[in-house]
């Protein structure tokens, strides 16, 4: 289930890593925001931005040298 604005980059890896980002997130809004689950979501998060940041990146780069567009 790939939402239409997410485009090519955002896989089954992507997906999983929201919903557990989501997950955390409800964990920590229902658990009276105690600290260790706000570490945990803050860990998810960090997570999850950096696995989105891989992939719009590589895909970047495919299509940079499928199409030989060159940046400034």
């Amino acid at each position: 289930m790939e939402p239409a604005n997410k485009g090519a980059w955002f896989d089954y890896e992507c997906q999983a890593t929201t919903e557990d980002e989501n997950k955390a997130c409800r964990n920590m809004q229902q658990g009276y925001g105690t600290r260790s689950l706000i570490e945990e979501y803050k860990e998810q998060r960090r997570k999850e931005k950096t696995i989105h940041k891989r992939n719009k990146k590589s895909i970047g780069e495919c299509g940079i040298r499928k199409y030989g567009i060159a940046k400034a």
